[in-house]
């Protein structure tokens, strides 16, 4: 099956958009992988290549049968990009990646709380928890994919913190994919500093309900 060059084209602007903007800190050494969905067709980053050193002629095209269409041997998370994309029709974009804190609570027992500022409350809303399950296995992608089903149900974008491993974010738009992992870095980083501090100010219940009238009028 031809690529065309013009849906080639488009689909590394958005990929290279993401890799730009989030950079080396959340993709040390060869880590995280990053995919789009166009026109029947999964965009994504290739195995063990340094995503700032990635060129347009590197990027692996597959079809939903993860066969290899052209460029590079496909990313080893392939089976996690290809579930979300099966199972959230809505979804476009795909982003894996290990940033600092994040990465430090996916190897604790403890939960980032989202509770401690309204603005990332409200942008951010729930993050999903996935147990560890060996990367790039079948096995991990459809855990995913169930607990978000289970947790927030079809949706089109949402936010999953591996156990372990990392963060997943996937999103109907490319601009909210990079925004939302922004945003739980910067959350988590803050989570871990207040902690140094102890005895963390949540918001109250009764003001967190607000905050669930403002989201659900906006």
């Amino acid at each position: 099956m031809k690529v065309s060059s013009d849906l080639l084209n488009d689909s590394w602007n958005s990929i290279k958009y993401i890799i730009d903007k989030l950079g080396n800190y959340f993709f040390p050494s060869t880590s995280g992988n990053v995919s789009v969905r166009k026109d029947g067709l999964v965009f994504c980053t290739p195995s063990s290549v340094r995503k700032t050193e990635l060129t347009i002629d590197k990027l692996s095209v597959v079809d939903f049968q993860n066969n290899l269409l052209r460029g590079m041997k496909q990313t080893s998370e392939i089976n996690l990009h290809l579930e979300i994309y099966k199972n959230f029709p809505d979804v476009d974009f795909v982003v894996h990646t290990h940033p600092l804190f994040c990465s430090i609570f996916a190897c604790s027992r403890k939960k980032i709380r989202l509770d401690l500022l309204p603005e990332y409350y409200l942008k951010i809303g729930k993050i999903v928890y996935v147990r560890y399950i060996t990367p790039g296995t079948i096995e991990l992608a459809l855990e995913v994919v169930e607990k978000v089903k289970k947790e927030r149900g079809i949706v089109f974008e949402a936010i999953v913190l591996m156990r372990n491993h990392g963060l997943v974010v996937f999103s109907n738009n490319l601009q909210r994919a990079v925004d939302l992992s922004f945003c739980v870095e910067e959350i988590a980083k803050i989570n871990y500093l207040v902690s140094l501090l102890g005895n963390p100010i949540a918001i109250s219940r009764k003001n967190l309900l607000e905050l669930d009238k403002y989201l659900n009028f906006k």
